[in-house]
């Protein structure tokens, strides 16, 4: 291949500079690590680590409670993304649900929360969901298990 052609391949695939944020925004940064949901019910645990190129946070589940074991949950699925929005003191998110018996699911979806920035600190992570059928809101409230700095 001639070396002009060759340049010009080389040129037409080159990778752009990336800019695309390498550490989340400072706000934020604090949910960077493992978190214990505090549901009696369901324990779980799942670690949150921030994705420069989509520029979110995602969580993996690392430990079943007992309701997310019971649904098919396994470990390291990807059951939480949460963006930065223009508003500092909040962060939207989706969360995965799954329903089932004995470890098999039936169904699952996506559900949006919001965390309350105001709310949330290093060692507690507020979720809220939207309102079920009787009008109550759901809050899911994370404790710290390790920091992810």
């Amino acid at each position: 291949m001639p070396a002009r052609l060759m340049l010009a391949v080389l040129l037409m695939f080159h990778v752009l500079p990336s800019y695309a944020a390498a550490e989340p925004p400072v706000h934020v940064k604090f949910m960077l690590g493992e978190w214990e949901a505090t549901v009696p019910s369901n324990r779980y645990r799942m670690k949150i680590i921030w994705d420069q190129h989509s520029e979110e946070l995602l969580g993996y589940l690392t430990k079943n409670g007992t309701a997310s074991g019971q649904v098919g949950f396994t470990i390291n699925e990807h059951i939480f993304t949460a963006k930065t929005v223009q508003n500092p003191t909040m962060v939207i998110a989706i969360q995965k649900y799954r329903s089932g018996t004995n470890g098999i699911s039936n169904w699952h979806g996506w559900v949006t929360a919001t965390i309350d920035l105001k709310e949330s600190s290093s060692t507690q992570l507020v979720a809220t969901y939207p309102p079920y059928l009787d009008g109550s809101n759901s809050k899911t409230v994370y404790k710290r298990i390790y920091s992810q700095r």
